[in-house]
């Protein structure tokens, strides 16, 4: 508290069984993801963004390591890296791991992470991981839709994709609003007035899935693997054992697995903070 200030806001959901809970201190240039009441990864900004302020101290994190340096003086200064994609780079600091964000070759963000969940998931790093790519298609109105308030315009696109039919529940102590598209597969959860989570359904189980498979995603051909997510879509943003997150236009867009199968995809809206 005396680095990142006394001030945050939290943000939490519940997603394939975890509990999930963001503290972000806008003004300290820091956020903590919080994983079933364990601390699980630790983001540092090193400048100024639409996220909120930098870290105070941002050349005092790491010796060496700059806001804006190019890879290469990075390498020269921490050696080689486990595992190095255009858009990312993670080092091992003892029984954790540096997660270092690249932007057109040069430093921008990093985080230090309780595991290595890419080595986890993938059966060890390779060089050759494809960069994470745009992840398109009608999910596309869902993705955009995380983050308006109830009452939005994008309701009505929301209904007219999904159906008219839907149930509604009051959740959260009144201050949140629960919908279910049966018909159209889909979960939304409103909390404080904004979208906050989608929830698409893929496998045939006790819930109908999203009518339109076929174009769902752009590229993926569902109901689909965990291997043909990764092959369509690249490396994702952080893999838990169950879990692949990708960063979508400001908004978290997790597939869940059971096993090797997709069964939901979620959205997520973590807003900055004030």
């Amino acid at each position: 508290m005396n680095l990142v200030g006394t001030r945050f806001t939290i943000d939490e959901y519940t997603s394939a069984g975890m509990h999930e809970k963001y503290l972000m201190f806008t003004k300290g240039g820091v956020d903590f993801l919080v994983i079933d009441g364990i601390v699980d990864t630790i983001f540092f900004r090193l400048a100024e963004s639409d996220e909120g302020a930098a870290y105070a101290r941002p050349n005092s994190l790491v010796e060496g390591i700059e806001h804006h340096m190019p890879v290469e003086d990075l390498k020269a200064v921490l050696g080689s890296p486990i595992f190095e994609a255009t858009d990312h780079i993670v080092y091992r600091v003892g029984e954790k791991f540096l997660n270092i964000d690249i932007e057109d070759g040069r430093v921008d963000k990093l985080c230090v992470q309780l595991f290595d969940f890419g080595a986890e998931s993938d059966g060890g790093r390779t060089e050759s991981a494809a960069p994470a790519k745009p992840i398109t298609g009608e999910i596309s109105l869902l993705i955009d839709a995380a983050g308006t308030a109830y009452g939005d315009k994008v309701m009505i696109d929301l209904v007219d994709a999904l159906g008219p039919r839907l149930d509604s529940h009051d959740t959260d102590e009144g201050t949140g609003t629960f919908l279910v598209f049966d018909s159209g597969g889909v979960d939304v959860q409103y909390r404080d007035g904004v979208l906050a989570g989608v929830l698409i359904h893929i496998a045939h189980d006790e819930r109908r899935p999203y009518p339109r498979l076929d174009a769902l995603v752009d590229g993926l051909s569902l109901p689909a693997t965990r291997t043909d997510v990764t092959q369509t879509l690249g490396t994702p943003q952080e893999s838990l054992p169950d879990v692949d997150l990708y960063s979508e236009r400001g908004r978290f867009v997790m597939f869940n697995y059971t096993g090797d199968d997709l069964t939901t995809i979620s959205i997520a809206y973590v807003p900055a903070g004030g």
